[in-house]
């Protein structure tokens, strides 16, 4: 710097434990001056920021961790509503209950099909039941009947040969009603 072979600069050192700056300037042809200053009250400024950082970084993510917890939350809200339906459908067998349809997105799509779902199978397993109460009635009618005449024929041994062939051929038809 003295000699004019480079300009003035900055370093930092370490002197005897003491972290300075060191400005080194040229101030006449063949002359350059070295002043160096302690850097402790900036170190300890910098060092008080870095905490400080580091403190507004962790709280930013805890702040970021919950707003995207509630966010999220917020939009699995839909899916929570229908796992809550299928598993009480499921436990209860109740195909009455409903999901609240919002919106026109996707869940809200599967939370409609899932509805059209459960009427159609509210439907179907009230025809099934319908079914199943005809059947019984379709069935009790020939076996009352059967039963009664078979009843008569313990009872009336001596019943004449004519009516007794008309209740077996009655009995003959009802099995064969039955079958």
């Amino acid at each position: 710097v003295a000699s004019g072979a480079a300009d003035s600069y900055f370093q930092d050192l370490t002197v005897q434990g003491t972290h300075l700056r060191v400005l080194t300037q040229k101030v006449a042809p063949g002359i350059a001056v070295q002043v160096a200053r302690p850097l402790e009250e900036t170190d300890l400024v910098l060092g008080r920021l870095a905490f400080f950082l580091v403190v507004l970084a962790l709280c930013g993510i805890a702040v970021a961790a919950m707003l995207g917890g509630a966010v999220a939350r917020g939009a699995l809200a839909p899916v929570r509503s229908l796992t809550r339906t299928a598993e009480h459908v499921t436990t209860t067998s109740d195909l009455t209950k409903r999901i609240a349809v919002e919106g026109d997105d996707e869940l809200a799509r599967l939370a409609a099909s899932f509805n059209s779902m459960l009427e159609a199978l509210e439907v179907s397993i009230g025809k099934q039941r319908q079914l199943v109460a005809d059947a019984s009635h379709e069935l009790r009618t020939p076996l009352t009947s059967i039963r009664t005449n078979i009843e008569v024929l313990q009872r009336r041994e001596d019943l004449p040969a004519g009516e007794r062939r008309r209740l077996l051929a009655d009995i003959v038809a009802q099995v064969e009603e039955l079958t």
